[in-house]
Order: structure tokens, then sequence, then C-alpha cells
């Protein structure tokens, strides 16, 4: 039995039962009263998780953002679009409007107008087609770099100089 006055026993047992949950009720008696958790010695001892969690989400969202490409088309940008329904790949095209975050209405030069999600609409200033970046080639629209560039000769067939 441990030491002390009646009044030293009562304090010890007392925080003991108020934070042990009930049976039947499944919650402490101090929850019950005071609509929150009762700290103890032992919650000191176990790790926050809401922290912990918080501290990974924020390490996760700024890894994410300094990774992430900020698209950001204003009405009438000139752009390119990959068009799916079209044998040539990416089409020149301009901003309408922004409707929303992620997707933009775009009028080709036929006057079709198509809704395009950020992810399949490239800038036209922000950077030309080129040979090392093939994705961004535009079928019928020859750059000037490869207008300069003479076509290999195949065996058996005579130059054209």
């Amino acid at each position: 039995m441990e030491e002390g006055t009646m009044q030293d026993k009562l304090s010890r047992f007392l925080p003991k039962y108020r934070t042990t949950p009930h049976t039947t009720t499944g919650v402490t008696p101090a929850e019950l009263l005071m609509k929150r958790k009762l700290r103890t010695k032992l919650d000191l001892i176990v790790p926050n998780t809401a922290s912990l969690v918080g501290q990974m989400q924020e390490h996760q969202e700024q890894t994410y953002n300094h990774d992430a490409k900020q698209r950001v088309f204003g009405d009438n940008d000139p752009v390119f679009i990959k068009d799916f329904s079209s044998p040539k790949s990416w089409q020149k095209g301009t901003v309408v409007q922004t409707t929303g975050p992620v997707s933009a209405p775009v009028e080709l030069l036929g006057s079709r107008v198509v809704q395009q999600h950020q992810d399949h609409i490239w800038s036209s200033h922000s950077q030309e087609p080129t040979k090392s970046n093939p994705e961004t080639l535009v079928p019928g629209v020859v750059p000037e770099v490869f207008a300069q560039q003479t076509q290999p000769n195949r065996v058996g067939q005579p130059s054209q100089s």
C-alpha cells in the first residue's frame, strides 16, 4: 500500500480515475464532463501524431511546389495545344478565356474551340519548338532551326547539290 495521508492517496487516485476510459461508455469521465481529453504523464511520452503528420504534409507540399510548373494563361495568349482529334499532334491556338485553375477553352486556327487541360497547353512564347525538345514540335510548322539544315542522302540516291 502507498504511503501518505488520505488526502495524498485521494490526490493520486482521482486523476487516474478521471483519465481511465469507462467500460460502458468507452470515454473517460473527464471527457464527459469537460468535452476534452486531460493530459497525463503518459501523453508526454507518446509522440504527438498530429504535429508529425503536419510536418510530413508540409515537407511534401514544399517538395511538390519546388518541382511543379506554374502554368498561367491569360485571355488571348498564343499557345500550342495537344490535339488528340487531329493527325497533327500540336496545334497553334489562342486562349479564349480562363475558365478555371486547370483548363481553358482554346480557339484553333480553323475557328474550332476546344476545352483543354493545362497539362496539354504550352505557351508559344515560353519556348519555340526545337529538335532538343521534340515534345513541343508542331507538325506543319517548320522552325528556322530545321529550315536551314539539309536532309541526309539515302544510299543509292543522287545528291541534290
